[in-house]
């Protein structure tokens, strides 16, 4: 499996993509933030780094299986001053680039993150522009990969995903979207190949507690290190002399 990432940060996807055991090769990656990409250079091994995404030529970035981009998402989060396509940091029209190299290269699969405002701003207009242009890639080609007689060039499935709904205890709602390359992605049977997945419930914070007992509290400080117990009597002394 060939995998692109754009806007890195700290690669999720490669990270998923090793703990779920999945033989890869990890063609690019890209980041504008130096500390980011001494990050991923430490701990990955991209064949090609981009510094850079507005100044990358499309054209000769490498052709991948997997492309997951998670373009900035400040112009689009209600915390924000929510300009959008209109961000005056020039972070909103990364979403071009990303539409472009799509467009140029044509993945077999792509996966796009972004927050949950992004959905609501402009009382869903933003949401309607990408989607539009997404589901345009590809319109009447017939010589590029993934064109199907001169349809569009991939099936799009998006949704909001709260990790608090998978099994993690954090609530985190994100805007999710994924695009198969309709030349690849139905089944024998002709169905779809692709779902969002279903719900895992969280674990109760009892599970993660010690079994109550009546056992008395002691004040002895058992640590590792001499350092930590230095650290806990210093704690428990100032505790005691506030009245606590």
């Amino acid at each position: 499996l060939s995998v692109g990432t754009d806007c890195s940060g700290m690669e999720a996807p490669i990270q998923a993509l090793i703990g779920l055991n999945i033989h890869h090769h990890h063609e690019f990656a890209c980041d504008n933030c130096e500390k980011v990409a001494k990050t991923i250079r430490a701990n990955h091994s991209p064949r090609v780094f981009y510094p850079e995404i507005k100044q990358r030529d499309h054209s000769t970035t490498p052709y991948v299986d997997l492309y997951v981009a998670g373009f900035p998402c400040q112009p689009f989060s209600v915390a924000g001053k929510q300009q959008g396509f209109e961000d005056d940091q020039g972070r909103g029209i990364i979403f071009f680039e990303i539409a472009k190299y799509l467009n140029t290269q044509r993945p077999k699969i792509f996966i796009l993150e972004n927050v949950k405002g992004l959905v609501l701003m402009d009382n869903g207009k933003c949401l309607k522009s990408i989607l539009t242009i997404l589901r345009n890639i590809g319109k009447n080609d017939s010589d590029v990969r993934g064109a199907t007689n001169g349809s569009f060039a991939y099936e799009i499935h998006h949704k909001i995903l709260n990790t608090k709904d998978h099994g993690i205890p954090h609530s985190r709602p994100r805007w999710y979207c994924v695009g198969l390359r309709k030349d690849v992605v139905h089944t024998p049977s002709g169905g779809l190949a692709f779902s969002f997945p279903e719900t895992i419930p969280c674990p109760t914070m009892d599970e993660f507690l010690d079994t109550p007992t009546k056992a008395p509290c002691t004040t002895q400080v058992v640590a590792q290190s001499s350092t930590a117990q230095h650290n806990i009597r210093e704690a428990r002394t100032k505790i005691i002399e506030a009245g606590f």
